[in-house]
């Protein structure tokens, strides 16, 4: 057990790198808040269960809220459910220096199509890191019902007091290791009362091996198909990246409760097991 004394100068050590984080890269703005109709929501994952559970749930849908990530507006059930949401959160979708060319290429086109199939309004949320982004807002701006809408991404580690004081502004969010827990933390923002996960199977640990060159290779499996990945990383990085994704899910399920607002886990075989699980809307 770590001594509660290192314990607590990690945490200072934390809040002092949080508020150098938020002085140095958040946008002290309000968050738009999403437009609900109802108190009650879908944050879709795009795992491969997510198919078997809006079909379950079909006729209970339409009393939901739909959140939809990623690239999920590339799918067929894109133009079926017509999400009222969408979060994306990685950095390619930033069209990021970083990012290789032929990722960029696909987010580019990922955009056009979006702005050829979304005849519905839609609230798309991007990290402010994106905002300045033109060649993000000139595509999206040939579709007028695609609404910009803007979220603080920073990292905010520290204190709870803390966390939660910045989280309630919108000024930053847990590590969000994954663009889950962005949705979620913008539904819990937006006030919405039952959040209902679908599609986040978050089992990649099965999918996970290591080849005869000792890179590590692994399936991504999602609803609308799959591909195969290749990293020279080592695993003690992977399953510590693995160890903070689902420690930002357990730190949102405690921000939930603190906000009295029920998160359910629709997929009864997810491997995140920190929000209670019911497979009906």
């Amino acid at each position: 057990m770590q001594d509660k004394r290192v314990e607590f100068l990690h945490t200072i050590l934390d809040f002092i790198l949080s508020l150098i984080r938020l002085v140095s890269i958040t946008h002290f703005r309000t968050t738009r808040k999403i437009d609900r109709k109802s108190e009650k929501c879908v944050v879709m994952g795009n795992g491969p269960s997510l198919t078997d559970s809006l079909n379950d749930n079909k006729d209970m849908l339409t009393s939901h809220d739909l959140i939809a990530v990623n690239f999920m507006g590339l799918s067929p059930e894109f133009i079926i459910y017509k999400p009222c949401v969408y979060v994306l959160c990685d950095t390619a979708f930033w069209l990021s220096p970083d990012i290789p060319e032929i990722t960029r290429e696909k987010v580019r086109d990922f955009y056009r199509q979006m702005v050829k199939r979304v005849s519905w309004n839609l609230q798309l949320y991007i990290p402010y890191m994106a905002k300045n982004v033109t060649e993000i807002h000139e595509i999206l701006s040939q579709n007028e019902n695609i609404h910009l809408c803007y979220y603080n991404k920073t990292k905010v580690e520290g204190f709870k007091w803390f966390q939660y004081m910045i989280l309630k502004r919108q000024w930053g969010m847990f590590r969000a290791q994954n663009v889950i827990v962005a949705a979620l933390l913008l539904a819990i923002y937006s006030d919405y009362k039952q959040i209902y996960l679908m599609g986040v199977d978050a089992d990649w640990m099965k999918n996970l091996w290591v080849d005869e060159q000792n890179r590590i290779r692994s399936t991504d499996i999602h609803f609308y198909g799959q591909n195969d990945r290749m990293s020279s990383a080592k695993m003690h990085d992977v399953y510590l990246s693995l160890y903070y994704a689902f420690k930002s899910y357990a730190d949102t399920e405690e921000y939930s409760k603190h906000c009295e607002i029920k998160i359910y886990n629709t997929n009864l075989l997810s491997f995140v097991n920190v929000f209670e699980k019911k497979n009906n809307l």
